[in-house]
């Protein structure tokens, strides 16, 4: 036991400064000018668990001023960004195949070697126990953060080299395994995405006989010739949710046995809504209503046009309207057609305080109408694909377990690595 926490007999903590071989630094304080075009100089949000972002957007400084920077604030492969500004707490090691600059936002660590091996000390800063102490040592109301000197301090534990590297190599293959994962996710999602778009607008014949199909234009777009278009309201029911109390978190109407989900809760649905997030009791129910399993539902609010079929009945609030597909259209049809139309929802809602569409707006919405059979059959095409994204999103919540669990325990000592093989 240390005034630090338990670790092995045969580790030691030591301050981080003690493994970096030139103290630490943050970006520039004062950044130039920024520009549309040259270096990038990214920030805080572009540094996630693992890896820089470069998808989330960033600014660009001159090439001279990335050589004026560079003779202070030198940043190379190997080198561990840490975010010490904003949100606080994520790191990754420095990519080796991009050249950029980084904001005050981010703190640079470059690793002794002769001391401590670059991705255990990655791993340790994305360990719990070291997020709530950087997170201690934060200062600021509206945007938190941390001086370079209270992370100079920061006690890291120091297990010997070989041990270090059997502990990355344990962690890397399980977040080897969750990339890996993330990237078929990746891929189904958009096989999905370009899979409806064909199949909205070709139907279920193969691509083969795709050439000598008929289309027509129509107000949703080329459709097959032998296909209409019909009105929301001609081919479902639609009805909006109810809880009419104020204010809605009331804790009076809560805390029952009856599933009440929120719009949140239809965003994060591929297909199902599986969960809720919260439940009514008998008093909330006297206020509200319970929809059936398999009523899709899409939100009318804030966001606009997420769409998800109930998987288990359930109530709902009115920024969410439910829609009973009749006999003439198929369910799953119906929802991956309206979910195709999300955007151009968003594009048509009022704009008031906030964005929002109602049952009128969705009455006169244009629905194609295939032939039944063949509804069926477009359904099912995104549906295999819709289960294979939902078969490994559960596989990456498994790993992401193994990952958090395995990486508090080796990382503080809890679980020893000390007799696997070395990795070469």
């Amino acid at each position: 036991m240390t005034e630090n926490g338990y670790i092995p007999e045969d580790w030691q903590f030591v301050p981080l400064e003690s493994v970096a071989s030139e103290g630490l630094k943050d970006g520039t304080h004062n950044p130039p000018k920024r520009f549309a075009t040259g270096v990038p100089l990214l920030s805080a949000r572009n540094i996630k668990l693992g890896y820089v972002d470069w998808e989330e957007d960033y600014t660009y400084i001159t090439e001279e001023d990335y050589d004026h920077l560079s003779k202070s604030i030198r940043i190379e492969p190997g080198d561990i960004l840490l975010t010490i500004v904003g949100t606080i707490g994520r790191s990754c090691i420095c990519p080796s195949d991009r050249v950029f600059s980084l904001q005050r936002s981010v703190a640079i660590v470059k690793p002794r070697r002769d001391l401590i091996f670059p991705a255990f000390l990655m791993f340790y800063f994305n360990s719990h126990r070291f997020r709530k102490e950087l997170m201690s040592k934060a200062i600021g109301s509206a945007q938190k953060g941390v001086y370079l000197n209270k992370l100079r301090s920061l006690q890291i534990p120091l297990p010997k080299l070989a041990e270090q590297r059997k502990i990355a190599a344990v962690l890397s293959t399980v977040w080897e395994a969750k990339e890996k994962t993330q990237a078929v996710i990746g891929a189904a999602k958009a096989l999905k995405k370009s899979l409806m778009k064909r199949l909205f607008t070709h139907g279920s014949v193969s691509i083969s006989d795709a050439g000598d199909l008929a289309l027509k234009e129509t107000e949703v777009g080329a459709i097959p010739e032998k296909w209409s278009i019909v009105k929301l309201s001609d081919v479902a029911t639609i009805e909006r949710g109810k809880f009419a109390h104020r204010p809605r978190n009331d804790p009076d109407y809560y805390g029952g046995s009856i599933p009440f989900i929120q719009t949140g809760d239809i965003a994060n649905a591929e297909v199902y809504v599986r969960g809720c997030s919260q439940t009514l009791n008998e008093r909330g129910l006297s206020i509200s209503r319970v929809f059936p399993k398999n009523t899709l539902v899409i939100t009318i609010a804030a966001n606009i046009g997420d769409v998800a079929m109930l998987g288990f009945d359930c109530a709902f609030p009115d920024s969410v309207i439910g829609i009973t597909p009749g006999s003439k259209i198929d369910s799953l049809f119906l929802l991956y057609y309206l979910k195709t139309q999300r955007e151009k929802m968003n594009a048509l809602a009022p704009r008031g305080t906030q964005k929002n569409i109602n049952i009128q707006f969705l009455r006169p919405w244009p629905v194609p109408l295939p032939p039944l059979s063949e509804q069926k059959a477009i359904a099912e095409s995104i549906l295999c694909v819709d289960e294979k994204v939902e078969a490994e999103q559960d596989r990456l919540r498994g790993l992401s377990e193994v990952f958090q669990a395995l990486l508090g325990d080796l990382v503080t000592g809890r679980l020893r690595v000390i007799n696997l093989e070395a990795p070469t």
